[in-house]
Parts: structure tokens; sequence; C-alpha cells
């Protein structure tokens, strides 16, 4: 029986998906091929200079770009049947949301680093926000199938033939 067609709500969250793939890969992108440049607009040009440690933080960026660019375009070709693969998605954007805002409260305001993880905070809360909210609006969508309660009990059958394991005469009933 062929699934009826999407609605509304998962055709939306596949166009999300999509843009916000494309967001994703973008901002690697930027991330990979211009770290100076994204450093100095997360602390929005303060002191601090570009180091070893923002070194390695420009990689976990990419990484984290690219793994939900992936996970979205996945979803964006079969919203209904892919929508679980943006729960990395949401888990990622809310741990570097908290941790931003952990960081803000423990260095205060003053700090090139407070500075970027305010960045990160305004940028990150309002991505995990607007994908929670397409995420459940979606979740309404076309029963996918049957679930255990709704299957029908399954009858006993009758006892199974013996069957012989060994070698030489016949099994005993």
């Amino acid at each position: 029986m062929p699934l009826p067609p999407l609605s509304a709500n998962e055709l939306r969250l596949g166009r999300f998906a999509r843009w916000s793939s494309v967001f994703y890969a973008a901002f690697g992108a930027l991330f990979l091929f211009a770290p100076e440049l994204t450093f100095r607009l997360a602390t929005l040009g303060g002191e601090g200079g570009w180091s070893a440690s923002a070194r390695l933080w420009q990689i976990y960026a990419v990484a984290m770009m690219a793994s939900g660019s992936v996970a979205c375009a996945l979803v964006a070709g079969a919203p209904r049947e892919r929508r679980i693969l943006l729960v990395p998605v949401l888990v990622t954007n809310l741990a570097s949301s908290l941790v931003a805002l952990g960081c803000l409260a423990a260095l205060g305001k003053g700090s090139v680093e407070a500075v970027g993880a305010r960045a990160v905070f305004f940028t990150d809360l309002p991505l995990f926000l607007l994908t929670a909210w397409m995420y459940r609006a979606a979740s309404t969508g076309a029963n996918l199938g049957p679930t255990l309660a709704s299957a029908p009990p399954v009858e006993p059958t009758a006892q199974a033939a013996p069957v012989k394991l060994g070698l030489g005469s016949a099994p005993k009933a």
C-alpha cells in the first residue's frame, strides 16, 4: 500500500532541511577557507589573535557544519521517513548554546572569549528553536505503518512436527 502524499508540514520540513543544508555547508566553507575572517566576525574584531586553540576550534566547527549539512540534506530528500536524522542537529545546536551560555556566565562580558560565546549563543539558540519547531510540526504527518498495539493478536498454532536432530531412527512423537 503506497504512503499518502506528504502533509504541508512535512513539505515545509523538507524545504527547511534543504535550506539548512545549504546554510550549514556555506558556513562550513566559510570556517574552512576564511577562518581568520570568521574569528574576527565572531569576536566583533576583538583583540585576541588567531591562535593554535582557535585553529583547533575551527576544525570542530567545520566538522559540525559538515555533519549538520549532510543530516539536513538527507532529511530534505525524504522528510517523513528521515525526520529523525534532525535529532543530532538539534542536540548539537542545544549543546553549543548551553555551553556558550555557561561560558558567558563564567567569563563575564569584557573578554574576547565572551564575545565569541555570545555570537555562538545568539546563532545556535535560534537555529535550535527553529529546527525544533519544524521537527515537531512535521511529526503530525502520515502514519508509516501499524504499531504493535494495533497489530492483530497472534493465534496459537498447532504443535509442530518433531525435528530429527541426530543420526539413526525416526524421531519419537
